[in-house]
């Protein structure tokens, strides 16, 4: 008889021996330990949502108490909304971007016809659980009216 077929036989007998043997260490090494490893991703998840709306509020509440002193001028507003962050400032880490533009100065404050507007751009918020982290770059706009009531809030 012919025996060419028996090489190509024995070969895939041995490739279907080897792939279940590899599937039982998967399954023998497997911890099953996903709630502890998704509960990690879901803080950080969280905290960067958190940090997100945070962000935006405050500037809100800043920017409404500086409209409510009638400060005239772009320099005159960015300084203003700096000296009453200062007062409120938590220190909360994974805020550190926001906080180090706010004092720089590197956000525009200016009054137009219809209003007042607040506008940051390219900052990143992270944060950090263990070995996981994640940073979110992102840009907001707050629209005020003339009596500091927030109008329109908006991404960049």
């Amino acid at each position: 008889m012919d025996k060419k077929g028996d090489a190509p036989t024995f070969f895939l007998i041995l490739v279907a021996l080897l792939l279940v043997i590899v599937a039982l260490f998967a399954f023998l090494s497997f911890d099953g330990n996903l709630q502890g490893k998704s509960s990690k991703i879901s803080e950080i998840l969280s905290d960067v949502g958190f940090f997100e709306n945070y962000i935006v509020k405050e500037s809100e509440i800043i920017g409404r108490e500086v409209i409510i002193k009638e400060v005239d001028g772009e320099e005159a507003l960015k300084a203003e909304f700096i000296k009453e962050f200062q007062k409120r400032n938590l220190g909360i880490i994974g805020l550190e971007n926001y906080y180090g533009k706010i004092i720089r100065g590197e956000f525009d404050f200016i009054e137009n016809k219809e209003g007042f507007r607040f506008e940051m751009k390219d900052l990143f918020i992270e944060s950090l659980r263990g070995a996981n982290k994640m940073k979110r770059i992102l840009g907001f706009r707050i629209e005020f009216d003339k009596k500091g009531k927030v109008v329109r809030v908006g991404l960049v």
